[in-house]
């Protein structure tokens, strides 16, 4: 029973620590794209009064080719297992838990 109690225990911690590095992941992608919205985007001056330049405009980047949205539903898949892990750990807990109550009650 005890050994039962101990792998609960373990698979909890063990999804304690998944959920806190899944939830440090996702505030640092979150901060990374806060600090890249608030910088200006290094634009080239314009080249519309030289005279004989181009009309062409400089190209811009493609939305959504960085790295950083595509790691935040990453970070909040491995939030949801780390929680499903979580739960499941706490049913071991509380079978364990449950089986010493009634070893205790057959004991009395």
């Amino acid at each position: 029973m005890n050994a039962s109690f101990a792998s609960g225990l373990s698979a909890y911690q063990g999804a304690a620590v998944r959920l806190n590095r899944a939830a440090d992941k996702l505030t640092s992608v979150m901060t990374n794209e806060t600090r890249q919205s608030d910088t200006p985007a290094n634009t080239p001056q314009s080249a519309t009064n030289t005279p004989g330049a181009s009309a062409a405009s400089a190209p811009t980047p493609i939305p959504g080719s960085r790295r950083a949205p595509s790691s935040i539903p990453e970070a909040m898949v491995d939030i949801i297992k780390a929680t499903h892990a979580a739960k499941l750990a706490s049913t071991s807990i509380r079978a364990a838990d449950d089986m010493i109550g009634e070893v205790l009650d057959l004991t009395a």
